[in-house]
């Protein structure tokens, strides 16, 4: 199915911005990328990697809020009941060298963060998880490359609950609408027509948000030459992320069984490193920076369930 082009205006949105990152002014940014409105689809990635094979102009963006077979980080599949989660892919084409990536992971966040500012509190979980205070799981990101110069980046958002675990010892993720959302005023209200007709604006409104303020980040980290700490991104993550300070423990993320890793272990996030890496303090006092793995957040007490959530989309 043909995409329905949908051209998103300039400037902030009416989800809120937070106005006090370093770069250029709002009326002094590059046209934000055009949103492509899908139905239903596969895969927001699988889509927006054709339109680049066909020769389609970066950026660009996505959407649909109907993805029926998503994938996150190591292949894990993200569910999108119809009109449950939100999956958008921004197409883009990278100045930088793939060495200097490191830090693409993390300003997405940052990005997501910004389309969100005023929805919901949140922060991040290391690298790149969308989290509640509370610790539950509102989205994921998923970069993949494509070829040399082109980036893919996938957001999933969950929507609207309740929903249903396959784990059902898994601690709850979060979702922004409806009765137990997190955003801010989360109630619908009014005729059902209108309530539908509001929601899609709504929705159509954060999928315009999500890729004009992560294509800001990354344009902002390309100008630095992927300098997060020049480009004041450094800072301004590790106040966001919500794994500085906490128990963790880590595994490689390419050892599908944690018990099988012999570089598994566990340790106290302490900061982030220049290069985006997350330094962790050990047991018996050593530092080691993860680049690359699974964190998982160790809980306070013997009754708080597992840091394992799955979301959709």
């Amino acid at each position: 199915m043909a995409p329905a082009e949908q051209q998103v205006g300039p400037g902030r949105s009416d989800l809120g911005h937070g106005g006090d990152r370093p770069g250029p002014a709002p009326d002094e940014r590059p046209a934000p990328p055009p949103l492509h409105v899908l139905e239903t689809t596969s895969s927001t990635q699988d889509a927006a990697r054709e339109m680049l094979r066909d020769g389609a102009a970066t950026p660009f963006a996505v959407h649909t809020l109907d993805q029926r077979g998503g994938r996150g980080r190591l292949g894990r599949p993200w569910r999108t009941p119809p009109g449950g989660g939100l999956a958008l892919t921004l197409a883009r084409t990278s100045s930088l060298r793939p060495d200097r990536r490191s830090w693409y992971p993390l300003v997405v966040g940052l990005g997501v963060l910004e389309a969100l500012a005023g929805t919901a509190e949140l922060g991040l979980k290391w690298p790149n998880d969308l989290l509640t205070p509370d610790g539950r799981k509102l989205g994921g990101i998923l970069l993949e490359a494509e070829g040399q110069e082109h980036l893919l980046v996938g957001v999933g958002l969950n929507l609207r609950g309740p929903i249903v675990l396959e784990d059902p010892s898994a601690l709850p993720p979060a979702w922004l609408h409806g009765e137990g959302g997190v955003a801010h005023g989360h109630a619908d209200a009014g005729p059902e027509g209108e309530a539908a007709g509001a929601e899609d604006d709504r929705e159509g409104a954060l999928a315009a948000a999500l890729a004009a303020r992560i294509e800001d980040e990354l344009r902002l980290l390309d100008v630095h030459e992927g300098d997060a700490v020049a480009s004041g991104q450094h800072s301004r993550y590790s106040m966001a992320c919500l794994t500085l300070g906490c128990g963790v423990r880590f595994h490689a993320a390419t050892v599908a069984d944690p018990a099988a890793d012999s570089s598994a272990g566990a340790g106290t996030a302490v900061r982030i490193d220049a290069d985006g890496g997350l330094v962790l303090r050990t047991p018996d006092g050593d530092e080691r920076s993860v680049s690359a793995g699974d964190i998982r957040h160790l809980r306070t007490t013997s009754t708080s369930l597992p840091d394992h959530q799955e979301i959709h989309p």
